[in-house]
């Protein structure tokens, strides 16, 4: 890496619930962050000629950036969902949050900048036709969550519940499809589905309540990691 550039911008619009739960950028996170005509200039010095690399970048980055106003006419591109899909054919699906499990990528998610870093180095990865996964070795990870079971629901600041999941199983905790009598803890996140059960819980808090089980943020999951 040589360098980076990463900027807040304010939509003019409230951000969406979902999207800050997802990503932990709120309202009052860019109320004083410049709009996005006033960092068009810096980021197009920033790239300069060079190729833009990005996952589904093609069919999504650039053409959200040019309707929201970059001065785009010619650019070179690489898309690398659509290298994943050429060379991982063995994968159902290529999003770049299985890519970055499958490469044992340990960087953080629905993050610009960290999904920016993981993006580079699947990139490589495919670019030398590295293609084998990286299988999860555990063995030295400290198994603080031994004999324990969990159930996740909801969505998560920074992680993605694929991360949640690797979290628990790396230290040895199992993880269960849905809440039931042997259900240590429910791992509860911001409920942003739609289709909510009574409209505020889903359905695995409505059973953590049934069969009283306890339910944990993300923070008191990371301290039981921790020991």
């Amino acid at each position: 890496m040589v360098d980076t550039f990463n900027r807040y911008i304010n939509p003019g619009i409230p951000v969406p619930a979902d999207v800050s739960a997802i990503t932990g950028i709120t309202d009052q996170l860019l109320q004083d962050a410049p709009t996005f005509d006033e960092v068009i200039s810096d980021f197009v010095d920033f790239v300069g000629d060079l190729p833009w690399i990005g996952h589904n970048i093609n069919g999504f980055d650039i053409p959200k950036l040019i309707n929201n106003g970059l001065p785009l006419t010619e650019v070179s591109t690489i898309d690398t969902l659509r290298l994943a899909r050429k060379k991982l054919t063995n994968l159902s699906h290529h999003s770049l949050e299985i890519l970055k499990h499958y490469y044992g990528i340990k960087n953080k998610s629905h993050n610009a900048l960290e999904d920016c870093k993981t993006n580079a180095i699947v990139y490589q990865r495919l670019r030398d036709d590295i293609l084998e996964q990286v299988e999860a070795d555990y063995s030295d990870i400290v198994q603080t969550l031994a004999g324990l079971n969990f159930a996740i629901s909801g969505s998560f600041a920074g992680y993605s519940r694929a991360d949640v999941k690797e979290m628990i199983m790396s230290h040895g905790g199992k993880i269960k499809s849905t809440v039931t009598k042997d259900t240590n803890y429910l791992v509860d996140g911001t409920q942003t589905s739609d289709k909510l059960t009574d409209g505020i819980h889903s359905g695995k808090e409505l059973k953590a309540q049934k069969y009283g089980t306890k339910m944990i943020g993300i923070t008191e999951l990371k301290e039981m990691v921790n020991g």
